[in-house]
């Protein structure tokens, strides 16, 4: 939530100075930005089947949509405004010893708390973790027997 504050923030502020008054694409490629600079390595697939990695997406559909006519400048200042962001939140703290600057408020992480636990995934709980009789392996966690063919 804090990130689209900061977004439509910078986003205004620099529309502002280049007089574009519409700024919804440049959101979308800021948060597409952000995102893409979280999970890098992760493998998009774009039209047609083309793949690449997420740390090159927002320019792959900004090309696209520079040549296919569409208002490149809004979406290149998406891309700015999410660098600025999360170089100001994750490179410069991490990387050069700088100090955060931008922190979300403790209202917000009590309203909306980050540690979820959702069931189903990561390591089941003690009491369901199949168990193997004298040191051997369970497979598929069920006891069921070897049973009877049938025609026997």
């Amino acid at each position: 939530m804090l990130e689209t504050v900061f977004f439509l923030t910078e986003a205004q502020v620099i529309g502002f100075i280049v007089q574009l008054p519409v700024l919804g694409s440049a959101l979308i490629f800021s948060v597409l930005y952000l995102w893409c600079q979280v999970n890098r390595e992760t493998i998009v697939t774009f039209w047609f089947g083309i793949q690449v990695k997420a740390m090159y997406f927002p320019w792959v559909l900004f090309f696209f949509f520079f040549i296919l006519g569409d208002d490149w400048v809004t979406m290149l200042l998406g891309i700015v405004v999410g660098h600025l962001y999360y170089f100001i939140t994750d490179t410069w703290p991490q990387y050069y010893g700088g100090r955060q600057f931008i922190s979300t408020p403790q209202f917000l992480h009590n309203w909306f708390p980050s540690n979820r636990r959702i069931a189903g995934f990561g390591v089941p709980p003690a009491s369901r973790r199949p168990v193997g009789g004298e040191g051997e392996q369970r497979r598929g966690g069920h006891t069921w027997g070897q049973g009877q063919r049938l025609g026997d």
